[in-house]
């Protein structure tokens, strides 16, 4: 997840004395975070579906277990199987019974999807419409798409482990039950690629931590941002966004600058600026 172009947040959990480090979310709110509905990066017209498993249309009741196509034709979404009509509409919804969802993403590639999903034809604000996904899906499941490619499958278990109660927690603060959907799946939000199997860390991460969310000292969602770098120093919401969040405190990182992958710059600057002595143009836009 990027927040920030310029100015990056990070967690800083050992020091946050405004934290209750871990809550399970049943114990929170009686809002719902059973499910996350994510908006995919689909393709805007013409969607190849792999069913790789058995789902029901939930506008006809009709059982679905092999490939389909979704184009959009004007105002509306032709769903055909083989040279079968299976669907004719502005919107309608597979209902996962086993299996899942093998679909291309013009972000992500070809992933692989867990849940239901719904298709939509809404206005692209241009005059004409576009073909809108929405996956409705588990959030353990949500959280596996999530953590595998915020970091990787690779990394130490614990680092896994922390990745997954912050992403979670993000996640649910973005649960929107008025909105079509609650989050995206790009680093807008969170990078979110569907279901692997092969990710196995991940997976144990994410089940050893299940439910567990990161909470404030009166017992609310903690709004988790997180940022592959900082520069060295965290920034305050209030400072990046206008809103303060006491929790996320101004402070030097020390370890984001020990990281050898975190990006470096080494500018010069002249002891006196003024009209005769300039600061060089490149370096002028580097520090706005």
């Amino acid at each position: 997840m990027r927040k920030l172009a310029a100015l990056f947040l990070t967690m800083a959990l050992s020091a946050a004395a405004f934290l209750t480090p871990f809550i399970a979310l049943p114990a929170l709110a009686a809002a719902d975070y059973s499910n996350i509905r994510v908006r995919l990066s689909a393709s805007n017209d013409d969607i190849n579906l792999g069913v790789k498993g058995t789902y029901i249309l939930k506008e006809t009741g009709a059982t679905v277990s092999s490939d389909i196509n979704i184009r959009l034709v004007g105002s509306e979404l032709v769903a055909t199987g083989g040279s079968n009509v299976l669907f004719s509409g502005t919107e309608f919804t597979l209902l996962r019974q086993s299996g899942l969802l093998r679909q291309y993403n013009r972000q992500h590639g070809w992933r692989h999807y867990l849940g239901d999903m719904n298709y939509r034809a809404v206005p692209d604000g241009l005059g004409g419409y576009k073909l809108a996904v929405t996956n409705t899906v588990g959030m353990e499941d949500y959280l596996v798409g999530v953590v595998g490619y915020e970091m990787s499958n690779t990394f130490p278990l614990e680092a896994l482990k922390a990745q997954a109660v912050t992403s979670r927690s993000y996640a649910a603060c973005k649960i929107s039950p008025s909105a079509s959907y609650d989050i995206v799946d790009t680093s807008t939000d969170q990078v979110y690629k569907g279901y692997d199997s092969s990710l196995t860390n991940v997976i144990a991460a994410v089940n050893a931590t299940k439910g567990q969310v990161l909470a404030n000292s009166s017992g609310g969602l903690v709004q988790a941002y997180y940022a592959a770098s900082n520069g060295g120093q965290t920034e305050t919401t209030a400072n990046a966004w206008g809103k303060s969040l006491p929790y996320f405190q101004m402070k030097d990182d020390p370890y984001d600058l020990r990281n050898p992958m975190s990006p470096t710059a080494v500018l010069s600057l002249p002891r006196v600026v003024n009209a005769a002595s300039t600061l060089d143009a490149s370096l002028h836009n580097f520090l706005k």
